[in-house]
């Protein structure tokens, strides 16, 4: 394997727990300013602030996931283990074909 190939395998691996903690991340941090900022604040009269439960944070986390990863990870099963092997072979060469159209036309226009 070469390093680029290491290294992109390696961005795929990494892709999915990183972006989950980037969104944890987005949605505690603001909540958690917003409490300190309302609780510091001397002209408010709030004494405690409710932190929000495991609950609204896993409801958030779920609005906020985009959902084709899991179309693409059922797919990505399905055609492994459903598709026979020849059937994937072709399917494989008739997409890189396109795929080639579709970067030379890009150079083209």
């Amino acid at each position: 394997l070469t390093h680029s190939s290491v290294v992109k395998m390696a961005q795929n691996v990494l892709i999915a727990p990183l972006s989950v903690a980037v969104t944890t991340f987005a949605v505690r941090k603001p909540l958690f300013l917003y409490r300190q900022s309302l609780l510091n604040d001397p002209r408010s009269s709030i004494t405690s602030v409710t932190v929000p439960t495991m609950t609204d944070n896993t409801s958030l986390l779920w609005a906020r996931f985009p959902k084709f990863v899991l179309g693409f990870i059922i797919s990505a099963i399905f055609f492994n283990t459903l598709v026979p092997d020849t059937d994937r072979t072709n399917c494989k060469n008739f997409a890189f074909t396109i795929a080639e159209w579709y970067s030379t036309c890009s150079f083209v226009s």
